[in-house]
């Protein structure tokens, strides 16, 4: 589910996944605890975490768009493995 935010500072995200057929994303919005499937405007790689914003879709059947502000870090690989097993439980 995407929450719009009434103010329009970046927050923060981490990729946890991508599909390399539609080049979406799917990441974690680390400010409001939450996640979805989404495009980006640039190349992203798993783990990577950047201060953005989502911009809805223009249309109802399409992903929104993940607009970067600024790249942050690369976490490890093995975190992003915890992580995603903690999802599951």
């Amino acid at each position: 589910m995407l929450v719009e935010s009434d103010n329009k500072l970046p927050q923060q995200f981490c990729v946890f996944g991508k599909d390399h057929e539609d080049r979406t994303y799917f990441i974690k919005n680390m400010t409001l605890s939450e996640y979805l499937w989404c495009y980006a405007e640039k190349k992203l790689t798993l783990g990577q975490q950047v201060y953005g914003e989502i911009k809805p879709p223009q249309h109802p059947e399409d992903f929104p768009m993940l607009i970067i502000c600024s790249p942050l870090q690369t976490i490890e690989r093995k975190q992003v493995q915890e992580l995603t097993q903690s999802l599951m439980l």
